[in-house]
Order: C-alpha cells, then sequence, then structure tokens
C-alpha cells in the first residue's frame, strides 16, 4: 500500500512540476513583447541618466584625486618638519 501511495505522490509532484512550467512557460512568452517594449521606452531614460550623472562624477573623482594630493603632501611637510626625521638625516 505504501508503494502505491509513494507513486500516486510522485505521479502528483511531477503533474504540479508539469502545471507550473507550462503556465511559466505561457506566461513569460506573453510577457516578452510587453518587457521589449518596457526597455525600448526606458533605454533613452537610462543613457540620459548615466549622461547627466557624468559631470557629477568626474568633478568627484577628482576633487578626492586632489583632496588626496594635499593630504599626502601635509603628512609629507609633517614629518620632515619633526625633529626626530632631522636628526635621522644627518646620521
Amino acid at each position: 500500500m505504501k508503494e502505491a501511495q509513494g507513486i500516486l505522490y510522485l505521479l502528483l509532484a511531477l503533474m504540479l512540476c508539469h502545471a507550473l512550467f507550462t503556465t511559466g512557460s505561457h506566461l513569460l512568452s506573453s510577457l516578452w513583447p510587453v518587457a521589449a517594449a518596457a526597455w525600448l521606452h526606458l533605454l533613452p531614460a537610462v543613457l540620459l541618466l548615466v549622461l547627466s550623472a557624468l559631470p557629477t562624477l568626474l568633478f568627484t573623482a577628482s576633487f578626492l584625486l586632489l583632496f588626496s594630493t594635499l593630504l599626502s603632501l601635509v603628512g609629507l611637510l609633517t614629518s620632515m618638519s619633526h625633529p626626530s626625521h632631522a636628526q635621522d638625516l644627518d646620521q
């Protein structure tokens, strides 16, 4: 009896998987044109957003580069003016 019950559960699981797969494939095939049309409408907006953010990104990168250079110079000048560094150079 348990073997028949196991076979029935297996058949039920297979039928459920088949139903989900066919429903999912029908749903995806019907949604594909909608997704393609939405992508065609969204592509210019995404490109415009990226292009409008480009100057801000470049400004931020140049500011960070300048800031890190200034910090390096301050660190270099601080270490050179330290008295122990001058003694090390004399020896």
